[in-house]
C-alpha cells in the first residue's frame, strides 16, 4: 500500500514528480517493459494546489513538442481545468494546432466531470474524433475525492453518446461503481492505472479485474500504469506488465484465471482501437 502523507509532503514530493517526468526515464521503462506507446499528458491541478511555474498552455505545447520528437513512442493528449477561461482555446490548440490525442481531466481539482463547463471541451472532443481520459477515484489531500465519483461520468456518457471515455483507475475503491457505469454505457472504458499496488499482497485486484471483464467485457478494460508515481512507491513498467501476464501464485489458487487473449488485449489491442492506431 502507498504509505499516508501529510498534504506538505504530498505538495512537495508527489505532485512534482508530475510535473517534471524526463521522457528519457520513461523510454528506458517502456524498453524495459516492451511497451510500444505510451500516453503522455500534462496534470491541471492549478487551481486547486496552485500554478505550476510553467503556464498550462505552455506546459500542453512542451507535452505535444515531446509527442511530437517521439512520434513513434508517445501520444500527447491535453490536460487542463475546464474552469479556465481559456480551456476550449488551449483545447482546441492541442488538438489542431499541435496535433495531440485526446484530454485528459482530473476533477479532484474541484469540478464533477458532468458540470456545464465541461461539455464544450467534450463537444470539440468529439469533433476530434479523440477520447477523453477522466480521473476516477480517490486522491490524498488537499485533492478533493468527491468529484471524481464514477457515477458523475454517466451523464456525461449519456449526453456524449459517441464519445470515447475512459474512466482512469477503474474508479479505484469505487470500482463496482465504474463497473456499473460501463456495463450500461458501451461508450466509456477502464484503464489499470495505479493498481499495482494491489497485486504484492492479496488477489483483490484480480477479483475486481475478473469481475470487470466478465460484466463489461476484457475488450473495454486499457492497460495504464500512471507512470512517473507508480516505480517510486509502486512498481516499475516491467514488473507491472508481468504482473498481468503472470499473476501470483495466490491469485491462481483462489481460483482467478485470465486467457492470453483477454491479457493481450488489455495489455494494448483495446487502446490501438480505442485510439485508432
Amino acid at each position: 500500500m502507498i504509505p499516508s502523507m501529510s498534504e506538505e509532503e504530498v505538495l512537495e514530493t508527489v505532485m512534482p514528480s508530475f510535473w517534471h517526468a524526463p521522457p528519457e526515464e520513461l523510454l528506458a521503462e517502456m524498453d524495459g517493459a516492451g511497451i510500444e506507446k505510451a500516453i503522455i499528458l500534462p496534470l491541471d491541478w492549478g487551481l486547486r494546489l496552485g500554478e505550476p511555474k510553467i503556464p498550462i498552455e505552455e506546459l500542453n505545447r512542451l507535452f505535444a513538442e515531446i509527442a511530437k520528437n517521439y512520434s513513434d513512442r508517445f501520444i500527447a493528449f491535453v490536460g487542463v481545468d475546464p474552469r479556465r477561461k481559456n480551456a476550449a482555446e488551449v483545447l482546441e490548440r492541442g488538438l489542431g494546432e499541435w496535433g495531440m490525442g485526446g484530454l485528459k481531466l482530473h476533477p479532484t481539482s474541484g469540478f464533477f466531470p458532468n458540470d456545464p463547463a465541461c461539455y464544450p471541451l467534450y463537444r470539440k472532443c468529439e469533433e476530434y474524433g479523440v477520447p477523453v481520459l477522466i480521473h476516477t477515484g480517490t486522491e490524498p489531500p488537499p485533492l478533493l475525492s468527491r468529484f471524481a465519483r464514477p457515477v458523475y461520468v454517466d451523464d456525461v456518457a449519456a449526453d456524449f453518446p459517441d464519445l470515447k471515455i475512459i474512466m482512469a483507475h477503474l474508479g479505484f475503491g469505487w470500482w463496482e461503481e465504474a463497473m456499473s457505469v460501463a456495463m450500461m454505457k458501451p461508450n466509456v472504458y477502464l484503464d489499470t492505472a495505479a493498481w499495482g499496488n494491489y497485486c504484492e499482497s492479496s488477489t483483490y485486484f484480480y477479483k475486481a479485474l475478473r469481475t470487470i471483464c466478465d460484466m463489461v467485457g476484457s475488450d473495454r478494460v486499457l492497460f495504464g500504469s500512471d507512470w512517473p508515481m507508480t516505480p517510486k512507491p509502486l512498481l516499475s513498467e516491467t514488473q507491472w506488465v508481468d504482473k498481468l501476464r503472470n499473476p501470483p501464485p495466490q491469485v491462481e489458487a483462489a481460483g482467478i484465471r485470465f486467457t492470453s487473449e483477454e491479457i493481450e488485449a488489455i495489455l494494448g489491442k483495446n487502446a490501438a482501437r480505442v485510439l485508432e492506431l
